[in-house]
């Protein structure tokens, strides 16, 4: 029987350019596994048992198919049951043209993707309780408010159009009149446009709030 794998995009870094590199110094290096490598014998055995689970695939969500080669993207379609899409940006000063493209039509083509896998069985998507930022003064329900710009689709189609300039204008104009910065309003662009596009498909959608450090482990 297979081993069960992990695939976990990345982007090649400057710095890093081993993508285990990057898994290892970034992931399991942390302290937040120690209490998890301290039930096994040795390291040898917490690598051979944890970290070889762990698979790191070359890609970038702003790219066709993930940016992954295809015969990367033939073993992720072949072997993955579900996928946990967490990627964005949360720069928030990042101009409307960059979050756009990161945080909404990477989404799309994350589901995209997660469409052509045979065996799929749920997709997960990590978004922020603050796309209901324009709900002032009000208990927030768990359930996806209208945008206020109007239809979703059409408000995404007239963004596709837009210039560079004008898209920056739009910002400006519009959505940082409504929303606080560029990140929470695309990422409430991209529930709706999920809701819409894929109906079809099993998405559980969770909407985080702050995430901050831990007094102590609870596992």
């Amino acid at each position: 029987m297979a081993m069960p794998r992990i695939y976990v995009l990345l982007r090649v870094s400057k710095t890093k350019p081993s993508l285990q590199c990057r898994v290892q110094e970034d992931i399991f290096d942390s302290r937040i596994f120690d209490t998890l490598r301290s039930q096994f014998s040795n390291e040898q055995e917490f690598q051979d048992k944890i970290v070889r689970k762990v698979a790191p695939v070359r890609g970038d969500i702003v790219m066709e198919q993930l940016g992954m080669s295809n015969s990367d993207l033939a073993i992720v379609q072949s072997d993955t049951k579900v996928v946990i899409h967490c990627v964005a940006s949360v720069n928030f000063s990042d101009p409307l043209p960059i979050a756009l493209d990161i945080n909404t039509r990477g989404t799309l083509r994350v589901i995209q993707v997660a469409q052509s896998m045979p065996r799929i069985r749920a997709l997960i998507h990590v978004s922020t309780c603050y796309v209901n930022a324009p709900l002032r003064d009000q208990r927030v329900l768990e359930c996806i408010y209208p945008l206020p710009f109007g239809d979703p689709e059409h408000v995404f189609a007239n963004l596709s159009k837009m210039s560079e300039d004008e898209l920056l204008s739009y910002e400006r104009d519009i959505v940082l009149k409504t929303y606080p910065n560029t990140y929470t309003f695309t990422k409430a662009l991209t529930e709706h446009l999920m809701q819409e596009r894929f109906q079809s498909l099993d998405l559980p959608l969770s909407e985080v709030g702050w995430k901050g450090i831990a007094l102590s482990a609870y596992f």
